[in-house]
């Protein structure tokens, strides 16, 4: 049996389907939280400062479970509240529980942490353009304005540009 000689896209799988990154993270969003949860901890204060200067928000987080956590955080430090495991399984269901236990099981480098958020951001950018393909995609098979496409193309081209 002779192999084909013919080449492969890096773009395309070997079936031909267009090659998808992921546009999840879990690694990160674990890393990212485990980190608030300490800072939170040690000095709400700060957390408060790095939630508002990093403009953290829940839809980085796309594990349910890190963003449950992840509100659940912002809750404790509004009330005023412990920001700890304990505090938080009080507040979180098992397997929820067990997803940030794992997490702050993870040692995170402060010094990685802009990087990881940095990231989850751009991670977010990639899922809002790929529904934004896919809602570009479904309005011209049902036969949509050209104007209208038009400014979908825009919305994924500045999405693109980041």
């Amino acid at each position: 049996m002779v192999a084909s000689s013919k080449a492969v896209s890096p773009r395309l799988s070997v079936v031909g389907k267009p090659a998808r990154r992921p546009v999840v993270n879990l690694d990160a969003e674990s890393a990212v939280l485990s980190a608030l949860i300490r800072i939170a901890g040690k000095n709400p204060s700060q957390a408060f400062s790095i939630i508002r200067d990093e403009n953290l928000t829940d839809d980085l987080f796309t594990g349910s479970a890190y963003r449950v956590a992840y509100n659940e955080v912002l809750a404790l430090l509004s009330e005023a509240l412990p920001v700890d495991l304990v505090t938080l399984q009080g507040r979180l269901k098992p397997d929820e529980s067990i997803a940030v236990e794992s997490a702050l099981n993870a040692h995170v480098a402060p010094s990685n942490y802009a990087g990881y958020v940095k990231l989850l951001r751009n991670l977010r950018r990639e899922r809002e353009a790929l529904l934004a393909r896919e809602a570009l995609a479904k309005a011209a098979k049902d036969g949509a304005d050209v104007a209208d496409l038009g400014d979908m193309v825009k919305q994924i081209s500045a999405l693109d540009c980041g």
